[in-house]
């Protein structure tokens, strides 16, 4: 499959072609980085500590005109890794964002081509127990939204997304392909209120297997700026799923009773087995601004496409804390739970559970330099086996500014 990065590219150019006299810029960036971790893998036991220097470049290429904007940014993360176990946490990625706005009307196209390693998803590097593997995504999404008058507006959604992982997992992690399409619809019902109503459908496929699953989805959702400080969002929905796994052939007998003599064949079959389930689903945000600080407290449950093989119910707890300290140096402290549990019967995925704390502080040293720092600690839970990590990281990083292409 070509990258979906590349064809967002190609339409954007295309459709902005006609006014390339507007301006095209940069402001990328370059540095250096370096990270350890005490148990890379989230193994139980005999974990082995890692540490990688690393190489970093970020730099994105950006068209802006009358009323298109199209972000190509392409990223590359280059480690060399000490210890018994590598983190292998190299990654290229390619993304593509497009945007057209007027008075009502605003379409979004963007793609990405992303390849990393199981190490970037929690609950995908705990699952492989000691072990890591390369992943390649490719995803893409298009949106478009119109404002009928001064209360109303509606919005389409389509989604897609594919990830595939490199042989050497086995049965551990499962290749799958997601396609999700979605209505909503707005309205404004006073100066602080508005409400939407969602409606979706999601079909999630494994590659190498013969298991589908299909979800459908409905929410209501309010928005409210309680002053100027405070802001709360509250959505509430359900999820109906339905999934189907065809299991390989197989070899009955079949008897045939005929002149008294018995006659056995055998034929091949398949066996189809079918489940269903359902799930509330929702999220709640309430926001607080203060003078230097910002707090955002987050609960959120849904239905998302999984590679440890189907549809999974996930459940987060979010609370984070942003505080700049001066002009230069700005906080953040982030304390993050999640959870995941079966979404249909066909999924036996376990109770994983998974709590981190993140403490990072950025200091802008002078106008080009930034120097970021970072440290964690996290647990996880998968079926009563506990493990458990610390990482840091620290990083210098040369910015460039806005640089003029054209």
């Amino acid at each position: 499959m070509r990258t979906a990065a590349t064809l967002v590219l190609g339409g954007a150019v295309a459709l902005c072609s006609p006014v390339l006299g507007a301006s095209i810029g940069s402001e990328s960036s370059i540095g250096l980085a370096a990270d350890g971790n005490s148990n890379p893998f989230l193994v139980t036991s005999d974990a082995k500590a890692a540490e990688s220097a690393a190489f970093l470049a970020n730099v994105p290429i950006t068209y802006t005109g009358d009323e298109n904007t199209l972000d190509l940014i392409p990223r590359i993360r280059l480690a060399e890794t000490h210890g018994d176990a590598q983190l292998l946490s190299n990654y290229q990625y390619l993304d593509a964002d497009w945007r057209f706005i007027n008075e009502r009307n605003t379409l979004n196209a963007s793609g990405g081509w992303h390849r990393d390693s199981t190490f970037y998803n929690v609950f995908e590097n705990g699952a492989l127990n000691g072990h890591t593997s390369y992943r390649q995504e490719d995803l893409a999404n298009l949106s478009y939204a119109r404002q009928l008058n001064e209360r109303d507006g509606f919005q389409l959604i389509g989604f897609y997304d594919s990830i595939r992982y490199d042989a050497a997992v086995g049965q551990t992690l499962a290749s799958y392909e997601y396609v999700q399409g979605a209505a909503e619809y707005d309205h404004q019902l006073g100066e602080r209120w508005q409400a939407s109503l969602t409606g979706g459908y999601g079909a999630f496929r494994l590659i190498q297997e013969n298991y589908r699953s299909q979800q459908e989805f409905g929410q209501l959702g309010l928005n409210r700026s309680l002053t100027e400080r405070w802001s709360l969002k509250a959505q509430l929905g359900y999820s109906w799923l339905q999934d189907r796994l065809v299991q390989p052939e197989l070899i009955c007998p079949v008897y045939y009773l005929y002149c008294y003599f018995g006659f056995v064949s055998y034929e091949h079959v398949q066996v189809t087995s079918r489940s269903t389930g359902s799930s509330p689903n929702g999220q709640l945000t309430l926001e607080r601004h203060y003078e230097r600080t910002t707090l955002d407290l987050a609960a959120a449950r849904s239905v998302v496409p999984s590679g440890l093989g189907a549809l999974v119910t996930q459940t987060d707890l979010k609370t984070t804390v942003n505080y700049q300290l001066s002009e230069r140096w700005q906080l953040s402290t982030t304390l993050h739970g999640a959870a995941l549990s079966n979404a249909t019967a066909q999924s036996q995925i376990g109770n994983r559970r998974y709590a981190n704390l993140d403490l990072s502080g950025n200091w802008q040293w002078t106008e080009h330099w930034l120097l970021q720092l970072s440290a964690t600690g996290l647990v996880q839970d998968i079926d009563r086996h506990y493990s458990h990590a610390l990482a840091f990281s620290i990083g210098a990083y040369r910015q460039f500014g806005r640089i003029r292409i054209r």
